[in-house]
């Protein structure tokens, strides 16, 4: 089947796999989560708005050169990308070695970082730093379909993620119990929090090499329908737009993992994406 031209590069292989199975409306992949956010860019973006849209296009090949680098970085080892949140990003391992790998990813992506520092643009250097959480275990993924199908994060192993991110000081990677465990027996003695502050400096293991996935679906339905045609309209220039940006956390998700539960619980996912493109398809048709 063709794929929507150019909308490829915007979902996840994840949400392709789910999608291509109208009963299957959630699964579980034994594998390493990684939470990594980036300290630096709201000052960065901040001062290179007052520059009208020179300002946007230099921010633009920022970011396109920091996170190039780091998702090269992921798919060497295996990784994929599951969400972008802003300057955060959310990616799975799996695999025989995947705590080995999303562990070998961090190291190398932080050292990624450092080196991005050197990017010079019109408002002085650059100043970043990423802290990441890594907790192993199953990584529940759920396909919420109404107007378009959203791939759902949630789960024990989503919220052991984002307490090891937040425990994670910059610069700082911090693992779970679960994931030391896989690690070599040296690779963490230090408590973080509830996790322990990952040793390494690099990689105890050589990247295996990027494989390359094709997409037997369309992708368009995994994508909104407000962003569809901005994405693959290749005449949109780079611009600072002001706009209003929410987050929702679903509370509980954790404690209704059984059965019942999990039906529940894609019920509320489809409702919530269903209405998320509602709100979507009103705004932009608001400014047209």
């Amino acid at each position: 089947m063709q794929t929507s031209q150019g909308l490829e590069r915007f979902v996840s292989r994840y949400a392709v796999a789910l999608s291509g199975d109208e009963n299957a409306h959630w699964t579980t992949v034994d594998g390493t989560l990684c939470h990594i956010d980036i300290s630096g860019f709201t000052s960065l973006s901040e001062r290179l708005a007052a520059r009208g849209r020179v300002g946007a296009e230099e921010l633009t090949e920022v970011l396109d050169a920091v996170f190039g680098s780091m998702h090269g970085l992921v798919r060497e080892r295996g990784g994929a990308l599951l969400k972008f949140g802003g300057d955060a990003l959310l990616l799975l391992f799996e695999g025989e070695e995947h705590a080995v790998e999303a562990a070998g990813a961090a190291v190398e992506m932080r050292k990624s970082l450092r080196a991005a520092s050197e990017i010079p643009t019109s408002v002085g250097g650059l100043s970043l730093k990423m802290s990441v959480g890594l907790p192993s275990g199953d990584v529940h993924l759920f396909r919420a379909s109404g107007t378009h199908t959203e791939l759902i994060v949630a789960g024990p192993v989503a919220s052991t993620v984002t307490e090891m991110e937040e425990t994670a000081a910059a610069g700082e990677i911090v693992i779970s119990d679960i994931t030391k465990a896989l690690l070599p027996a040296d690779s963490a003695e230090q408590h973080r929090g509830n996790g322990w502050l990952l040793r390494w400096r690099t990689a105890r293991t050589a990247a295996p090499g990027a494989t390359e996935h094709t997409f037997g679906v369309d992708v368009g339905s995994l994508v909104p329908t407000a962003l569809r045609s901005h994405l693959t309209d290749r005449r949109l220039d780079s611009e600072h737009r002001l706009a209003t940006v929410a987050f929702i956390e679903f509370v509980g998700v954790d404690e209704f993992l059984d059965d019942q539960g999990l039906r529940r619980r894609r019920r509320s996912f489809r409702r919530t994406a269903t209405v998320k493109d509602r709100q979507e398809n009103r705004y932009s048709q608001q400014e047209a």
